[in-house]
């Protein structure tokens, strides 16, 4: 076979093609239905992905089209933030893409997109270190498909997987700004940014502590080919200000929602490390199934996404290849350093590694599940199993005949002895295979003995017969594809939208009845993302990290089990567990339950009861429907009122108490009474006139001085206005708004602003017009050092058949 060497650009071309066709027979089930939605066989397909990340982008997508800027979602919560909350995404450039077509049928492909750009970083990065054309696909391969990341995918960790699609861009960067390259301060900010852009900031947190372990190593070593020790921390240094600037229009406002959320006093050591690897889940380093399939797993959490420990056999057997002879020529030791600290941390409080970074690294404590650090363990492990075929591949070429056959004779001795342990075990009786065996109707230890095999003697093979070499590289790949794909077709499933316009038809007639007033409904019967195509006013909502005062007196008031799931929406609904002093604060006038017999409930009359489907429905699967029932209180609060008689909270003691106490007709909780002394207004209703999600107005009447309460969450960034003059905006019962107004007529407006918004867009700006600048100007050097400036004896060069 006679072989012509292609150019760079040809070559890349070629890799992101492949790893395209990687990416579509990995999520092969989406690609057959691509209409659907990307789901998990679990709990009947209801993920992040369908019940947080879609609506966030329907809601994003909804506001645009209305000629609105989503900064505030009405519709949820009482109210909470979107610009600011540290999931939205909202200022991130990728997800601008999900306005223009259904946002449903965008999401899902943006998320896919993601894992192809994870799998093209790293097949540059390995080519960078002087890996061949097959090697470096055969990285990419593994690491977009990577069990932890489609894992991930399947519980719809949206912004999760597209943050951590920036770590081998952002090393890709800072492997030019170590040797003083032309963009490598640019390039490296900006893959940073990005990743933080996304919307999770624990996956960037990981990917900065990839690139601080890289940057730490060049300074305590210092490799000959980078630069001195002060002028690479000074290029470090910037890239990091630089970064810092870039993301101000997020960081800012994430900072005044962090004081103002659930996680503002952070997570004790037990808690940030809850949800970690179990020493059980080793045994899914043979089969990602050891402990069951997803929808059956039995590991110590429920999470199997959290936990899954899987990286392909094929893949670790050439990165134990790659630790032991590719440590000279590839940064193969410091892929092994964060393999290892990565395994260590994931284990939680199980070692005293997690604890001891824990107190050492900053901001790690406001992060919990330490298992999702598995992320650069797939990552060390993709790019060491293309270093690990690299080496072989030299080996291959550089080792003497004897030593050859030598080798490779010992390869398929192991290929043979592995082949004989696998038949041993399938026909070993059925007691013995069960006591080794953790999960016997899932785990499947002949299939990882067997991959096993097929990697020796595919090994073997190489070694014996170099002339064979890239027939062997690809088969390799594709025993890694074929691994990846078996778990993705067990792990991934597709969902459809199941009967929307009868669902609709519900959704808008609780808008007809409840009017501006809040609704207590369950997500199975109007989920976050119809509440906002109808303008419903939903008291629960999915949010991960709620707003501390709205935690505290829904999940503080409410008399029953799983309070924090009621505020989410996914736990039963009962009626009787909400006292009417919650009910009155939030506004609440109707109210839905899952039920086919409504029973009798104290303060509420049954209006209308039915069945209607489930949002979506598993491609595949009998679509469900749920019987319903909804009721109206008698003596509803409105949403906005005013009243006078003023009782002070109290700073010490628990607020659920004194709100427990309280009586919204009578008297209003409030910080300091801004009302002068005279004589003050009773209750009185108020109307809401304008309910938009950036801007509410209301039309209160008052005898005498008196407060506007309305029952929408107090958050900085609001003001309110009445007659041009501004008026101060006090936190009242708690969760709430309050106006002080003197007597009289008023209407008055409530505008919102993100707080920092301004600042951090202008910071941003400037940031991004120094980064151009310093793109243009930057003409370092673009020359390699000399170690690098030729292609290691290892690397295959791109490579195309013309004749055989």
């Amino acid at each position: 076979m006679h072989l012509v060497p292609k150019s760079n650009a040809v070559a890349t071309a070629g890799a992101a093609l492949l790893l395209a066709l990687a990416t579509l027979v990995c999520f092969h089930r989406l690609a057959a239905h691509p209409s659907d939605l990307l789901v998990g066989p679990h709990d009947q397909g209801r993920t992040d992905l369908t019940t947080l990340f879609a609506p966030t982008r329907a809601f994003q997508q909804q506001a645009v089209w209305q000629g609105k800027l989503p900064l505030w979602n009405a519709r949820l919560l009482c109210g909470t933030p979107v610009a600011g909350n540290p999931q939205s995404g909202l200022f991130y450039p990728v997800n601008w893409l999900g306005v223009l077509p259904d946002a449903l049928l965008a999401v899902s492909w943006l998320l896919v997109a993601h894992h192809w750009l994870a799998g093209l970083g790293t097949y540059l990065l390995a080519r960078r270190w002087g890996a061949g054309f097959l090697p470096a696909v055969l990285a990419g391969v593994v690491f977009l498909t990577a069990p932890f990341l489609v894992a991930a995918a399947a519980e719809g960790h949206y912004n999760h997987n597209c943050a951590i699609a920036w770590l081998p861009w952002t090393l890709l960067g800072y492997e030019r700004l170590r040797r003083g390259e032309r963009f490598g301060i640019p390039g490296t900010a900006l893959a940073l940014a990005l990743s933080f852009l996304c919307g999770h900031v624990q996956e960037t947190y990981y990917v900065g502590l990839a690139l601080a372990l890289f940057l730490v190593a060049d300074l305590a070593f210092r490799p000959p080919d980078v630069l001195v020790r002060p002028r690479l921390a000074q290029r470090g240094l910037i890239a990091l200000g630089t970064t810092v600037g870039l993301v101000a229009l997020e960081l800012i406002p994430n900072w005044f929602y962090a004081r103002q959320s659930v996680r503002s006093a952070g997570l004790t050591v037990a808690q940030a490390g809850e949800i970690s690897v179990e020493p059980e889940n080793l045994w899914q380093l043979l089969d990602p199934f050891a402990l069951g399939l997803p929808e059956t797993y039995q590991g110590d959490s429920w999470r199997y996404w959290e936990q899954l420990c899987y990286f392909g056999i094929v893949p670790l057997l050439l990165a134990l290849v790659a630790l032991a002879t590719g440590w000279r020529r590839y940064p193969a030791a410091r892929l092994g350093l964060l393999l290892v600290l990565a395994l260590l941390i994931a284990l939680g409080n199980h070692t005293p590694v997690f604890g001891i970074a824990y107190r050492l690294l900053p901001g790690l404590s406001l992060f919990r599940v330490p298992s999702r650090v598995l992320y650069l363990a797939s990552f060390a492990i993709a790019l060491l199993a293309g270093i690990g075929l690299d080496q072989l591949l030299a080996l291959a070429r550089g080792l003497t005949a004897g030593r050859r056959r030598s080798v490779g004779w010992i390869a398929g001795a192991g290929a043979a002895g592995l082949l004989l342990l696998g038949a041993a075990f399938w026909l070993a009786p059925g007691d013995w295979q069960a006591a080794i065996n953790p999960a016997p109707a899932t785990f499947q230890p002949v299939w990882a003995l067997g991959l096993a095999t097929c990697g020796l003697a595919l090994g073997a093979t190489l070694l014996l017969q170099p002339r064979w070499a890239t027939w062997v590289a690809a088969a390799m790949l594709l025993v890694c594809l074929a691994d990846a794909t078996r778990h993705s077709r067990a792990a991934t499933r597709t969902a459809t939208l199941n009967q929307p316009d009868q669902r609709r038809q519900l959704a808008q007639w609780l808008v007809e009845r409840a009017g501006d007033s809040r609704v207590l409904v369950p997500q199975d019967l109007v989920s976050d993302r119809e509440a906002g195509q109808a303008g419903l006013n939903k008291v629960a909502g999915y949010e991960g990290v709620p707003l501390l005062r709205t935690a505290v007196t829904v999940a503080g008031l409410v008399q029953g089990p799983q309070p924090e799931s009621q505020l989410l929406g996914f736990a039963p609904l009962d009626l009787r567990a909400y006292p009417p002093v919650l009910l009155d604060l939030l506004g609440v006038r109707l109210a839905a339950i899952v039920t086919d017999e409504p029973p009798e409930i104290d303060g509420w009359a049954l209006v209308s009861q039915g069945r209607q489907p489930v949002e979506f429905a598993l491609r595949g699967a009998e679509p469900r429907s749920l019987p319903w029932a909804f009721y109206e209180r008698r003596e509803p609060l409105p949403r906005a009122f005013v009243l006078g008689t003023v009782r002070q909270r109290q700073r010490r003691g628990p607020v659920e108490e004194q709100l427990r106490r309280l009586d919204p007709r009578r008297e209003v909780l409030i910080e300091e009474d801004l009302l002068d002394p005279g004589p003050r207004q009773m209750w009185h209703a108020a109307r809401v006139v304008y309910d938009g999600n950036n801007q509410v107005r209301v039309l209160a009447e008052l005898e005498a001085s008196g407060y506007l309460v309305l029952s929408d969450t107090y958050y900085p960034g609001w003001t309110a206005s009445a007659a041009g003059q501004q008026l101060p905006v006090v936190p009242a019962n708690f969760a709430f708004r309050a106006v002080p107004l003197s007597a009289g007529r008023h209407e008055v407006q409530f505008d919102y602003e993100p707080p920092g918004l301004k600042v951090g867009l202008l910071v941003s700006g400037l940031t991004l017009f120094w980064l151009v600048l310093l793109s243009l100007r930057d003409s370092g050097p673009t020359q390699r050092s000399g170690r690098r400036q030729q292609q290691p004896e290892s690397a295959v060069p791109e490579v195309e058949t013309v004749s055989s």
